[in-house]
């Protein structure tokens, strides 16, 4: 498996971050939020490791792992306060 990961670096981080924003939004959409405070800090663990110990990463390549995990957590960001808007119109309009 590590050298699946450290073999293809970018898209081993891009599959990792996108499987972190859609699980993400699972975890917002049930109320799940505990799941989000633990799987950051080991996703950002995770892509640390794949930049350190990719093969053949040169800055650019290291700048999309690194950009495409600001995209999940900007995505998680907007979504959670787009349903946190729609939960305060639903306890309103009751």
């Amino acid at each position: 498996m590590r050298k699946i990961i450290y073999k293809n670096p970018i898209i081993a981080g891009i599959f990792l971050n996108m499987v972190y924003m859609f699980s993400g939004i699972y975890a917002i959409k049930y109320s799940m939020t505990p799941l989000l405070v633990v799987m950051a800090p080991i996703l950002g663990g995770i892509n640390r490791k794949i930049i350190d110990n990719g093969i053949d990463l040169n800055r650019k390549r290291k700048m999309i792992i690194l950009i495409s995990f600001v995209v999940a957590i900007s995505c998680l960001l907007f979504y959670s306060r787009y349903i946190y808007k729609v939960r305060i119109n639903e306890i309103i309009n009751k």
